[in-house]
This record gives C-alpha cells, sequence and structure tokens, in this order.
C-alpha cells in the first residue's frame, strides 16, 4: 500500500527553476508526500510551501510533518484560491498538479476503485461527499449512463455496457459484480487491459467532477502565480493531458506564438518517466508531465 511519487526529481526540478530563495510554493494534490517532501528540501527557511489534498488519509499523512515552512489544508484544488487566501497566499511562485489516484487509494478494497478487489460502490476521492457510484448506477438513465461512458472513458462499447447495467441493476451489488456485468457485455477485447478499465475510470472521474475541478484549480493556479512562476502538471491519461493542453497552450498566432486567456507558456518539450521508473513502478507508465511559466502581465 506504499505511494510510490511519479516523476518525483524531474517535477521538483522543473517547479523550482529558477528557485526563489524566501518562494511560496502550492503542491496541490499531496497524496503521498513524495512531492512535498522533496521541495521542502530545497527551500530555504523563509519558503512556505502549502499542500492540498482531499483525502482523509492524505491529511493523516501530512499531519507527520513538523516543518514550520509547511501548510496542509485538507481540501480539493477546485478551492485552490480560497485555500491560499486562508493559509495568506496572495501570489505563488510555482504550483504543482500530481493528477489520477495513488496507489494507496487504488489497494484499499473499502474505497471501491479497484475491479480487482470486492468492494462497495463508492469511488469518492473525498468521502466528505454524499455521491458515490452506488447512487449514481441505481438513478440515472440508459442514455446518461452512455454520456458518461464515452466522455469520460472513451469506451468504444459505451451503449453495450450501459444497457447491461441497467438491465442488471439487481446484481450489481459490488465492484466485482459490476465489473462482470462490464466484462460479459464487451464484445471487444484490448490485450492487457480488463475489460472494465474503461468503465471504472468513467465512473469515477463522474463521481468525483474530475475535469470540473481540473479547469478550475488549474486556472486558479494560473491567476495566483506570480510572473515567470512555474505551473508543473502531470497527469495519466488522455482526457486530463489534453484538457491541460487545451486551456494553457492556446492557439498560435502569427509573429506572436502561442497565447491564452491565462497568460501561460509553455516549457520544454512533454516528459515522460524513464525505463527504469517504469519498470520499478508499473502505475507510472502512462504518466505525462507538462511545464508552464506565467509571462508578464498584458
Amino acid at each position: 500500500m506504499t505511494h510510490q511519487t511519479v516523476l518525483e526529481q524531474e517535477a521538483v526540478t522543473a517547479l523550482l527553476t529558477p528557485p526563489v530563495a524566501d518562494g511560496t510554493y502550492i503542491d496541490a494534490t499531496y497524496g503521498g508526500g513524495g512531492h512535498s517532501t522533496q521541495i521542502l528540501s530545497k527551500l530555504t527557511a523563509t519558503a512556505t510551501l502549502l499542500a492540498l489534498d482531499c483525502d482523509e488519509w492524505a491529511e493523516k499523512n501530512a499531519a507527520t510533518i513538523t516543518d514550520s515552512r509547511f501548510v496542509f489544508k485538507r481540501s480539493n484544488f477546485f478551492h485552490l484560491q480560497e485555500m491560499a487566501t486562508e493559509a495568506g497566499i496572495a501570489s505563488a511562485h510555482g504550483v504543482l498538479f500530481d493528477l489520477g489516484v495513488s496507489s494507496p487509494q487504488l489497494d484499499v478494497a473499502e474505497r471501491g476503485l479497484s475491479f480487482q478487489r470486492t468492494g462497495p460502490l463508492d469511488m469518492r476521492l473525498d468521502r466528505r461527499q454524499k455521491t458515490t457510484v452506488a447512487h449514481l448506477l441505481a438513478t440515472e438513465d440508459e442514455q446518461t449512463l452512455i454520456h458518461i461512458f464515452k466522455t469520460y472513458g472513451e469506451e468504444p462499447e459505451a451503449r453495450r455496457v450501459a444497457k447491461a447495467i441497467c438491465a442488471k441493476r439487481h446484481e450489481i451489488t459490488d465492484t466485482t459484480s459490476l465489473a462482470k456485468v462490464v466484462a460479459d457485455s464487451k464484445r471487444l477485447r484490448m490485450p492487457g487491459r480488463h475489460p472494465a478499465t474503461l468503465v471504472f475510470q468513467a465512473l469515477r472521474m463522474e463521481v468525483n467532477s474530475e475535469l470540473a475541478n481540473l479547469r478550475r484549480g488549474l486556472e486558479a493556479a494560473c491567476k495566483l502565480l506570480a510572473t515567470r512562476g512555474r505551473l508543473v502538471v502531470i497527469s495519466f491519461h488522455s482526457l486530463e493531458d489534453r484538457l491541460v493542453k487545451h486551456l494553457l497552450r492556446g492557439p498560435a498566432f502569427p509573429g506572436v506564438g502561442r497565447i491564452n486567456q491565462l497568460n501561460m507558456e509553455a516549457v520544454g518539450n512533454l516528459v515522460t518517466p524513464s525505463e527504469d521508473e517504469v519498470a520499478a513502478n508499473p502505475r507510472a507508465r502512462s504518466a505525462r508531465m507538462r511545464v508552464f511559466v506565467k509571462l508578464a502581465a498584458l
């Protein structure tokens, strides 16, 4: 159940280039604390690090850090601006987003995030919220489920899966039975991928409003950044990465280059894990890291 931080050194190096001696930084997705620990190890005594996470496991982990430079807020990055204000932060020199689900969340059956372990139909990343997958599957109609599976899972057999779920609602009582109904309904099989992978991804993203929250979190981070401040985003699937690219790169204009409403510019190329990192942590294989810098005010 140990969490292995992905692209740890690469992300911290990108975030702290150039380093600001008394800088203020934000780890918007604390998780297991790997990035935060590395950031703190490189900051001076007068710097500040604000970390956010909506998960109670992350909150307990963060409580073990006794460093006066470190502030933790249990909150989704959807509320990044509000949390920064509460912490007395008016601007930041760097913000890091490490998206996706951590190993401890996946490996604890009671969270209901994995089709490989029998657990409740939950999937909430913040268990203070009310809506669960069980509620969603019991109340949404077939057309809504089709939309969810297509939009958030890019599931090619969304119609067949949604129809099967609606026909067998009474049989779906936990993650194992849901995975079986999905698998039995599908005709296509992709080597190395469980048939329920995309459906579980889609349900998790819907229940947690992941893309909407990501958009708002990124917008808040960009507005909070000081000029030349850096934004580092690690994503794990195409929907997240696409949102980041479209939101922050903007269109290209002759003689001007790429501009967007958030006044950000891409730095360097896409960064992916090394072969050694993937060998040591297979869950890192789909990670993609993009770096952006805040331009001077227009």
